[in-house]
């Protein structure tokens, strides 16, 4: 984050929001937010996405770790406050399990839905 200084020191930190400010939060917050869900043979991941539709994201299962891969558009002018994430964004989440690679995807009300069938223990 930055400082703001005055002849004497630092006066305050982030008084007024920019898009600078924005992009620092992206790199400590990871988008899109996930839950992870393990339960009898299942695992759910869902990930929220508002505004996206299913032909926007990209789901990929590399090396026990799903994939979560997109772009947020961002509209055109002059913002008066950027709180919402715009922009690629690929996120990878640890399944923590291993999982038969072929998963069920929804999509609805911008959340999304990934559900993987525990691989059984030979």
């Amino acid at each position: 984050m930055r400082d703001f200084f005055l002849a004497d020191g630092p006066v305050f930190r982030h008084g007024f929001y920019t898009t600078g400010m924005a992009y620092d939060r992206r790199e400590r917050d990871p988008f899109p937010p996930v839950n992870v869900y393990h339960w009898g043979g299942l695992v759910l991941v869902q990930a929220l996405l508002p505004g996206l539709q299913p032909s926007d994201v990209d789901v990929r299962l590399e090396n026990g770790h799903l994939y979560i891969e997109g772009v947020v558009p961002r509209l055109e002018g002059r913002y008066y406050r950027e709180e919402r994430y715009s922009g690629p964004f690929c996120r990878r989440v640890e399944l923590g399990v291993d999982v038969v690679p072929r998963p069920r995807v929804g999509f609805q009300d911008g959340i999304l839905q990934v559900i993987f069938r525990r691989r059984k223990k030979a």
